[in-house]
């Protein structure tokens, strides 16, 4: 299983930038979501997780939280765009970078992930992650041995 912690430390290594923790959860959140830094109309940013104070976003980073708030995850994933996150990975960093991420998520147990498809798949279980609070790899089933069995 991973959970938000695991995902947001994969990626810190190469895509950081320098951010602190805190920084960092805001911009995974910021990313996979469509106009974050836009205000609702009771003044408060479509990026909920922007309202949060540091130190409450670093226990998201740190694991010392395992998931993140519901009301949150509802008003992120009511604004989700989940290709904008691939793009930003596309976009912001090297196939070296890319590389180094899908062998972290390897290292997590994500199977089947490459440089080539990693974008993608950090889509996916970023999009898991926040819509069932972690993100479990579903086991492929041995289509030959299924039907040796009927």
């Amino acid at each position: 299983m991973i959970y938000f912690s695991d995902f947001a430390k994969a990626l810190y290594g190469s895509c950081g930038k320098g951010a602190t923790q805190s920084e960092f959860v805001l911009v995974l959140t910021n990313k996979i979501m469509a106009r974050p830094d836009v205000k609702n109309i009771d003044g408060d940013f479509k990026n909920p997780m922007k309202n949060m104070t540091p130190s409450y976003l670093r226990k998201f980073f740190r694991g010392e939280r395992k998931t993140l708030p519901k009301k949150a995850t509802n008003k992120i994933i009511g604004n989700l765009n989940k290709l904008r996150f691939e793009q930003y990975l596309r976009s912001e960093f090297t196939d070296d970078t890319r590389r180094i991420i899908a062998e972290s998520l390897e290292r997590l147990g994500v199977a089947h992930v490459s440089e080539n498809n990693v974008c993608e798949k950090c889509g996916d279980i970023f999009e898991a992650i926040l819509r069932f609070g972690k993100y479990e790899e579903v086991p492929v089933t041995d289509i030959d041995s299924v039907s040796q069995e009927l």
